[in-house]
């Protein structure tokens, strides 16, 4: 089913798909919060890996059983809106970031560094519509000074999402109306909407097999030391945990410095490697080996200007993150944009006659294309209204800077950007991204000030690309897209309201950071001097020799590709393997293994090309089930503690 066309779509926007959306804002939305405060990580999409959206099958398992046992299923399409829509209701944190804004204006660590223009302190220099004054002590938002960065954040927000919706759904127009691309990724959200609202017998048994196969394995990895941690925490400790992580540089440092290694029990970071090829997972494990295992070592014992930060920093013992976040800043993020870039160009140049065929399909589109699309001058509106009215916000927070670069980075670059990752994930569920290009731009416009680094300049095109994969999974459900931005345009006032109420409770029940919200204690120092490096020391940061390096490398191996046979070989694998740590990088070989040699050999080719995406969903929601359950405990048991402490 490739299009709308020649099918009867259905409206998934009902009163019950509303309902479902309301419940997760405002039961899910505290303990998503709670979750990230606490232990570092969002309900919403897990803690490292990709462990797929908990908060979404938590509610669709309870709506679709209450339905069903009121005679009235959820239909198909009403659990599309609520599997798309939960993850954009909950991820609109405005307030946690607004949150954060205030600690970088506000931390001791922020004052270490200085601004490079007018050798102020850092936080004297962060303008008032960022966070309010220095020293100010608030522990609310209803206060004047909050008025203006408020103001900005949700303005970003509307805009921001109005302009990759609109650029979404303008490349499923071109990829899905007009060139008919597969979008192989597509499949497995639809096995998960499918199998949870229509209940298919067999498909059912085997979504039953993967969720409680996740529910044992996430009750020993996670659910126990997270709630064993709680106890700990409670009684005055502060501790950061992982779940499913088991760290082990610091026992393999001694013997090999630099290494970073581990081993995860995360279930999802072994059966998405199900839905990989044997070519990707082992160029994902080469790449991640290839930087992490063999790269650090390496770095640490040559001679060489551009290593010797790292080489000054690094210390036995540290640990994973210290270690990964080090030589990522020194050395790594350098040479991954440089292949980023490489592999983008060389992809570019190869492929030619699609981005001719891209813009030649602009041309063929109707005034409003049928098969159940956005009407095409809605999506140019959108387009020109949100891409227009984001580019004005950027410039008016930041005058003096040239707008010229901020119209080309959200303007021109946006548009290729998403056309690049919307194909991408069309013909094989990957994208290319280039990293850094807001930084990079920053530095190339030659402007000296730090407030534009504080200013929302968000480059937009890998999520378009991913709103264009929803219309196809619509199609693939028979849904009417029109109905997600609909939905989207209800629940938005919905969720910036629950969130606000949320966070203004948590921090008036305690300082953020603070002992009850422990994960943020450690977590927003690091972010802090991440942040701080980058705007006062970035041009040590961007190495020109590593980033040639990174170029040549992606390139060389990119064009070979065409012309010599390299087994197995996917540009994609090698650079996602590069940000991609050794444990997670295993953990989908391994899963990629036990898929070939055991499902497939036990069940036969067709039953796993059939029902491996629906193992996958009954993993993820087998995970989300026991982590959301684990933290409402961790939730319940710190409000219990902390009750009758004074802050």
């Amino acid at each position: 089913m490739g299009t709308g066309e020649g099918t009867r779509l259905q409206a998934g926007l009902t009163w019950r798909s509303i309902l479902a959306l309301v419940f997760a804002a405002t039961l899910l939305g505290p303990v998503n919060i709670f979750l990230y405060l606490s232990a570092g990580g969002y309900l919403l999409t897990g803690t490292s890996f990709i462990i797929g959206a908990p908060a979404v099958f938590i509610t669709i398992m309870l709506f679709t059983e209450m339905s069903r046992l009121l005679g009235a299923p959820l239909r198909k399409q009403e659990v599309f809106i609520i599997y798309n829509l939960i993850p954009a209701t909950l991820a609109q944190t405005i307030f946690v970031d607004l949150l954060f804004n205030y600690f970088v204006r506000n931390s001791s660590m922020s004052y270490f560094f200085t601004d490079p223009l007018t050798n102020l302190p850092l936080p004297l220099a962060i303008p008032g519509w960022f966070a309010p004054p220095v020293g100010l002590d608030l522990r609310t938002f209803l206060h004047y000074a909050w008025a203006w960065p408020v103001l900005v954040a949700v303005l970003a927000v509307l805009l921001f999402s109005a302009y990759e919706i609109g650029l979404g759904f303008l490349s499923a127009h071109l990829f899905i109306e007009v060139e008919r691309l597969p979008f192989p990724y597509a499949s497995v959200d639809a096995e998960a909407i499918v199998t949870m609202a229509e209940r298919d017998p067999q498909r059912m048994k085997v979504f039953s097999f993967g969720a409680v196969i996740s529910m044992a394995w996430s009750v020993i990895s996670i659910a126990i030391p997270m709630i064993t941690t709680s106890f700990f925490a409670a009684g005055g400790g502060q501790f950061y945990f992982v779940p499913g992580l088991w760290d082990l540089t610091t026992y393999l440092d001694k013997f090999v410095p630099g290494i970073i290694f581990g081993v995860t029990f995360e279930p999802f970071a072994y059966t998405w490697g199900f839905m990989l090829s044997r070519g990707t997972v082992l160029w994902i494990l080469i790449g991640s080996f290839a930087l992490w295992i063999v790269g650090n070592p390496v770095i640490l014992r040559v001679q060489n200007p551009l290593f010797v930060e790292f080489q000054a920093e690094y210390r036995t013992g540290m640990g994973w993150n210290p270690v990964w976040w080090r030589a990522n800043l020194w050395v790594w993020m350098s040479f991954i944009m440089g292949a980023a870039i490489g592999a983008a160009v060389i992809t570019m140049i190869r492929g030619w006659r699609y981005m001719a065929r891209s813009f030649k399909s602009l041309a063929r589109l109707r005034a409003s294309t049928g098969g159940g699309y956005l009407p095409l001058p809605l999506v140019l509106a959108l387009i020109l209204l949100g891409g227009g009215g984001f580019i004005f916000l950027v410039y008016m927070l930041v005058p003096s800077f040239p707008l010229w670069v901020i119209a080309l980075v959200i303007g021109a670059y946006a548009f290729i950007n998403t056309l690049i990752n919307a194909r991408g994930l069309g013909e094989t569920g990957f994208g290319v991204n280039i990293p850094f290009v807001r930084e990079g731009s920053i530095l190339s416009s030659g402007y000296r000030g730090v407030d534009i680094w504080f200013a929302p300049m968000w480059v937009p095109g890998s999520g378009a690309a991913n709103y264009s994969k929803m219309v196809k999974v619509a199609f693939l459900t028979e849904t009417k897209p029109m109905d997600y931005l609909k939905t989207f345009v209800l629940m938005l006032p919905v969720t910036l309201l629950v969130n606000f109420a949320i966070v203004s409770l948590f921090w008036s029940m305690a300082p953020i950071p603070s002992a009850v919200y422990g994960a943020v204690v450690y977590g927003w120092p690091d972010q802090v001097a991440n942040l701080a490096f980058m705007i006062t020391r970035a041009p040590q940061l961007y190495k020109p020799p590593l980033i040639l390096s990174g170029f040549v490398t992606s390139a060389l191996l990119t064009s070979l590709s065409s012309f010599i046979r390299i087994p197995g070989f996917t540009i994609m694998g090698l650079l996602a393997g590069f940000s991609i740590a050794p444990p997670y990088a295993i953990a989908l070989l391994v899963g990629n293994l036990v898929g070939d040699l055991f499902f497939r050999r036990r069940f036969g080719e067709d039953w796993w090309q059939r029902y491996r995406a629906v193992i996958l969903a009954g993993v993820a929601a087998g995970y989300g089930l026991t982590g959301g359950l684990s933290a409402v405990w961790v939730m319940v048991s710190r409000a219990l503690w902390y009750s009758s402490a004074t802050y």
